[in-house]
């Protein structure tokens, strides 16, 4: 289960600033794999084009930070950098790309 709050605030000249906090809780029946993680993102980006450009509607780049944190043992904290991009490509049809970069050793 991940419960979780985002939200998402158009800024000016089409850049834009999106969060979201949650915490995935484990539900299987297995003690010994319950660990209760932290994540957490906030992202900028700009959108330069319009909604109804052919293929490139509402074409966004950005750049997110992402974070995950283990709440049992407080040991583990993993942060990553994700730059990409999205655009509309037509009728309810998105096209999204990103690649993360771990800027902290997998523990």
């Amino acid at each position: 289960m991940i419960p979780y709050v985002a939200f998402y605030k158009d800024l000016w000249a089409g850049f834009s600033v999106r969060g979201a906090v949650g915490a995935e809780v484990p539900v299987d029946r297995n003690p010994n794999q319950r660990i209760t993680t932290l994540t957490q993102s906030l992202a900028i980006g700009q959108t330069i084009t319009s909604h109804d450009t052919p293929l490139f509607g509402d074409f966004t780049y950005y750049v997110c930070a992402n974070v995950r944190e283990d709440l049992n043992t407080g040991n583990t904290t993993f942060l990553s950098f994700t730059p990409g991009v999205r655009t509309h490509l037509g009728r309810d049809w998105f096209l999204l790309a990103g690649v993360e970069f771990p800027v902290t050793s997998n523990q």
